[in-house]
C-alpha cells in the first residue's frame, strides 16, 4: 500500500492524475483529494456532504497546469464539470447534461468525454480548455458503448467500448477512432482473460509511445498503438483496480477492496498502490 485514503475520507476512488509539481490528485466518492508526491499527507480537500449520493466514475485531469474535475450525484441526470488552479480555486463551472463516464484531455488542451449509454445512444463529446461550454459531438453509436478513453493526439483516440446493453456478458473491445473522420478506424483486443485479451477496461493511458490498459483483472497490458501486445506489465488484485495514472515508470493506481477489520469483521477500504512497469514473465 502506498497510500491509505480512507482515514482521509478519500472513500471509493476512481480517477488520478499527478500535476507538474508530481503531487498528486485522486477524484473519489468522498470528493476531490491533492496528496503530497511522496504520500506524506492531503494538500487539499474538497470533500462531498454525502458520498453514498455520489455517482461513480468520477474524473480528474491534469493539462496546461489546470485540473479538469467531473462529478455527479448518483441518481442525478447531469454531470459537474469544472477546472481548477492547483491551489483549489475555480476558474470555470458548469453542468453537463448525462453521466459522464470517462474524460481525457490533450497536451494542446482539447478535451474528451463519454457518458453512460442513454436511451441506446453512446456518443463521445469534444471541446478545448479555452471554450469548455462549446461541446461538439465526436462519435455515437447505438450499438457499442464507449466506456473508456484515452486521447492519443487531437486527432486520435484509444477507446475501450462495450456491446449493448452493457452487462456481464457484453463483448468489449478496444479501437482507434479518427476523431476528424469521425469514425473508428480499427478494432483490437476481444472480451477474455488471457493475455492481450481485455475483462472491462478500467483506464487507459499513453506511455512511451504505446497504451496501457487496466482492467477488471487487475492486470495492466501494454499494447502500441496499431493494437499489438507488447506485455503484460503488472499485477494487482481482481476487481480492485478503479484507475491509475503515470509517473515517470511507476503507475498508481486507484483501490477499493473489502479487507478484514481490526476485529476480524469484513470492511471497505481504500487505497493507493504504486508499482513500477516491468514486464511480466510468461507463465505456463
Amino acid at each position: 500500500m502506498f497510500i491509505h485514503l480512507t482515514p482521509h475520507a478519500a472513500v471509493v476512488p476512481y480517477g488520478i492524475c499527478t500535476d507538474d509539481d508530481g503531487n498528486i490528485w485522486v477524484a473519489a466518492k468522498g470528493g476531490l483529494f491533492k496528496i503530497d508526491k511522496h504520500g506524506n499527507g492531503i494538500l487539499l480537500s474538497k470533500k462531498h456532504d454525502f458520498p453514498r449520493k455520489m455517482g461513480p466514475f468520477c474524473t480528474v485531469v491534469c493539462v496546461q497546469s489546470k485540473i479538469l474535475y467531473i462529478f455527479t450525484e448518483d441518481k442525478d441526470r447531469s454531470t459537474q464539470f469544472k477546472i481548477l488552479n492547483y491551489d483549489g480555486s475555480e476558474e470555470h463551472s458548469q453542468f453537463i447534461d448525462g453521466r459522464v463516464q470517462s474524460m481525457t484531455a490533450t497536451k494542446n488542451g482539447r478535451i474528451f468525454l463519454t457518458k453512460k449509454p442513454d436511451e441506446g445512444q453512446s456518443e463521445i463529446l469534444s471541446a478545448h480548455i479555452d471554450n469548455p461550454l462549446d461541446w461538439e459531438p465526436v462519435i455515437s453509436s447505438d450499438q457499442i458503448a464507449f466506456t473508456s478513453l484515452c486521447a492519443i493526439d487531437d486527432g486520435h483516440l484509444v477507446a475501450a467500448t462495450s456491446a449493448m446493453p452493457v452487462n456481464m456478458y457484453s463483448n468489449q473491445t478496444l479501437c482507434l477512432i479518427d476523431v476528424e473522420k469521425q469514425s473508428i478506424s480499427k478494432h483490437f483486443s476481444s472480451r477474455g482473460r488471457e493475455r492481450g485479451e481485455v475483462y472491462f477496461p478500467r483506464e487507459i493511458h499513453l506511455y512511451q509511445g504505446d497504451i496501457i490498459v487496466l482492467d477488471k483483472t487487475g492486470r495492466i497490458q501494454r499494447f502500441t498503438i496499431d493494437g499489438e501486445l507488447v506485455g503484460v506489465f503488472g499485477k494487482i488484485d481482481d476487481y480492485t483496480g478503479n484507475g491509475f495514472c503515470i509517473r515517470e515508470n511507476d503507475v498508481i493506481i486507484t483501490c477499493s477492496g473489502i479487507v478484514a477489520g481490526q476485529d476480524g469483521q469484513a470492511e471497505c477500504d481504500d487505497w493507493l498502490e504504486k508499482m513500477v512497469l516491468t514486464e511480466q514473465p510468461l507463465v505456463h
